[in-house]
């Protein structure tokens, strides 16, 4: 209380006053010091797998994962409003005609067609769709978007809905017979790393498509694994505490310095505990490659809007929880 007096308003500690001329509690009690940690370090038997998955996140996955979102930011197609007037009968039978040729491009190049991400489905499920109807599986506002159909004319797939694309006077309703039979030919799947390039295998058992289809969901939930590997690697190989790992800043990699060809790698960080109330000095870390790489990747998934690698509030337990079910 004494070190922490500024924080009362009443009744604090007088400037200057230290208990028992400055004697550690311990002394004065007569109780014995207790030596080292009182947790003990993680056994070889937890630490290396641990490691070892993360080490795989950050060096084998990483480049693939962030290599895809950016695919993912760049082909993604903007929601607009479809200046079109409604009730336009040439209007609707040219987007028809497009339609047409939307659907039977996927049968002619064997391209499946895009599948709706879990909310979605649950979304219909909700509205009343039965699994078995012929397009519970299929994102139709995917088809209209790549047919260059957006706004509200895109939007509602609620079955019965006034209005909807499936019912009648709807822009799909007519195309009904020559979707689902394209549907059966092609099938449905997730839109993203269909062609994903091939990575070792963690256990070495060969090589693989680094991942299976994915939505975008599932890309940033890969994404957040990865940052999670990259907080543990930086918190193991540098032994910072969690105050100074929320404290990294997005550019808190500084440039390696060293003589004779060895290089001193170093990252900066607030250092919180020892310093008093409402205060922090930067402090600098001297710390291993692989905590320094990893440093890079959080920094790139993190994004350039970003002010630190990792968020204040981050719950370390359940991060590491949602990574041990990721890599089981």
């Amino acid at each position: 209380m004494a070190n922490y007096s500024e924080l009362f308003t009443h009744d604090r500690c007088p400037e200057g006053f230290r208990p028992w001329n400055g004697a550690s509690a311990h002394s004065v009690i007569g109780s014995p010091k207790r030596q080292g940690n009182k947790t003990q370090p993680a056994r070889d038997e937890l630490l290396q797998p641990l490691l070892h998955d993360c080490f795989y996140l950050i060096q084998t996955l990483s480049p693939q994962a962030l290599a895809l979102r950016d695919k993912v930011r760049r082909e993604t197609v903007p929601e607009r409003k479809d200046g079109s007037k409604r009730g336009n009968r040439s209007v609707g039978r040219e987007r028809q005609a497009t339609l047409k040729q939307v659907i039977r491009r996927h049968v002619a190049e064997g391209r499946p067609f895009d599948e709706p991400n879990h909310l979605a489905m649950a979304s219909r499920t909700q509205w009343g769709w039965n699994e078995d109807h012929p397009f519970f599986h299929v994102n139709l506002q995917a088809i209209l978007r790549e047919a260059g159909i957006h706004g509200t004319a895109a939007r509602t797939v609620k079955s019965g809905a006034t209005g909807g694309i499936l019912t009648a006077g709807g822009l799909l309703e007519p195309l009904q017979p020559l979707l689902e039979e394209a549907v059966q030919a092609v099938g449905t799947a997730p839109p993203w790393g269909r062609d994903a390039p091939v990575v070792p295998r963690a256990d070495g058992g060969g090589d693989v498509p680094w991942t299976l289809p994915v939505h975008r969901l599932g890309l940033n939930s890969v994404l957040d694994r990865i940052r999670t590997a990259c907080l543990v690697v930086i918190a193991l190989v540098s032994g910072m505490r969690q105050s100074e790992l929320v404290e990294l800043p997005r550019d808190c990699r500084l440039p390696p310095r060293g003589e004779s060809g060895r290089a001193r790698y170093r990252l900066k960080s607030k250092l919180i505990k020892g310093q008093g109330y409402d205060r922090a000095v930067w402090d600098e870390s001297i710390v291993a490659k692989q905590a320094y790489d990893a440093a890079e990747v959080a920094r790139d998934i993190a994004g350039e809007d970003a002010g630190h690698l990792f968020p204040e509030g981050l719950d370390f337990d359940e991060w590491i929880k949602r990574l041990r079910r990721f890599t089981s």
